[in-house]
């Protein structure tokens, strides 16, 4: 009987174990998601400031190229805070994402099964 009242207990500290780390992971998916959100919501506030500016300097009312340039400077910024966090979504999902493409692959892959841009460093 205390084999398996043991065996119970091992049983149950295993299957809490594998829960607290599914539940991590979900926690972990959704604050990337969340950040993905944000960081979307950023670039598109970027590229609009930058296409005031253009249609501004089109319609006869120069814009600063300083202020453009800073505009274009952030929103690289914030493009490859997004890839970083593109990949990461998809390593916890157990795939890799293709900077190129935007193919997924196998974590195993060396070389994107799409264009056969490296993968890996």
């Amino acid at each position: 009987m205390e084999k398996k009242l043991l065996a119970l207990l091992d049983a149950a500290k295993t299957g809490c174990a594998a829960l607290e780390r599914a539940a991590g992971e979900t926690a972990a998916a959704w604050k990337l998601r969340w950040r993905k959100a944000q960081l979307e919501g950023e670039l598109d506030c970027y590229l609009t400031e930058v296409g005031q500016l253009l249609y501004a300097t089109h319609t006869g009312a120069p814009s600063d190229s300083g202020e453009m340039e800073h505009l274009l400077q952030e929103a690289d910024k914030v493009r490859a805070a997004l890839r970083e966090n593109r990949r990461e979504l998809a390593l916890l999902r157990g795939v890799v994402v293709c900077d190129g493409c935007c193919a997924e692959n196998a974590v195993e892959n060396r070389y994107c099964q799409e264009c056969g841009e490296k993968l890996w460093p």
